[in-house]
């Protein structure tokens, strides 16, 4: 489960992210492990608890903090990011993976593909719509009995989100059976999901400071310049012990 499911042990909350942190230390070279940053960001599931128990989030987020501090990595904090700021990442992914600035909408491909509107070929606005409207029309106890994998709070959703989705992308996006076709709905673009998290890390990581360059190497004139410098000193150095050396002997010869 996600960390919002720990809100009745939230001194578990941590200790859960404790695999993924070994993972971690395995794949990342031991000499990289100080300077490479962790983030973590909760999403739908603690923006609820949140709402229902602030003191239950509160304690989550905190059992968290205290195992990732644990770890020997560079600790960037947690926090429990926006319903608007998680769309944002997972446009910013999709673009990253993409290599280019296209309407995508992978938000949606869990729902569509529960329907079974995903595949290499886009359906139809009147398809989608039609099975839409197809499954909500179906008796809950069907739905329960052919989906019972699935938990009801879930499977209770899948109805509304359809139809929320089709709304959207025709009244509010203002597609039509026009340009229906232009959508796709992908969980993977290449072997990288297009969800948020990548997006998430992406925005995080330009904020990083850059690594300060090492000092240039002199200019041809500069090293010419302090080697005439150095001469010069050299020679008055030599100038003066040769002075200093025989001066004596002058004002012996001056006293005779």
């Amino acid at each position: 489960p996600g960390i919002s499911g720990y809100s009745q042990t939230t001194e578990k909350a941590g200790p859960s992210l404790m695999q993924c942190l070994q993972k971690a230390e395995e794949v990342i070279p031991l000499k990289q492990h100080q300077e490479t940053p962790v983030y973590l960001g909760a999403t739908a599931g603690m923006r609820l608890l949140r709402l229902e128990n602030k003191d239950a989030a509160d304690k989550v987020l905190s059992s968290v903090e205290k195992t990732l501090r644990s770890a020997p990595f560079n600790f960037q904090g947690a926090r429990i990011i926006s319903g608007q700021e998680e769309g944002a990442y997972g446009w910013i992914t999709i673009n990253y993976l993409l290599g280019n600035f296209k309407q995508a909408f992978s938000a949606f491909y869990f729902v569509m593909n529960f329907l079974n509107l995903t595949s290499d070929n886009p359906f139809t606005l009147d398809k989608v719509a039609s099975a839409i409207k197809k499954f909500c029309a179906r008796p809950w106890h069907e739905v329960k009995l052919q989906y019972h994998q699935i938990k009801e709070k879930y499977l209770s959703e899948y109805c509304f989100s359809g139809a929320y989705i089709l709304s959207l992308l025709e009244n509010g996006y203002e597609f039509t059976t026009a340009n229906w076709q232009r959508i796709h709905f992908l969980g993977k673009i290449g072997s990288s999901d297009a969800g948020w998290t990548l997006g998430y890390m992406l925005n995080l990581t330009n904020m990083i400071p850059a690594e300060e360059p090492p000092a240039p190497p002199l200019s041809y004139g500069s090293y010419v310049g302090l080697m005439v410098l150095c001469s010069l000193v050299l020679v008055s150095v030599i100038l003066l012990a040769w002075l200093l050396f025989h001066k004596p002997k002058c004002l012996q010869k001056g006293i005779v």
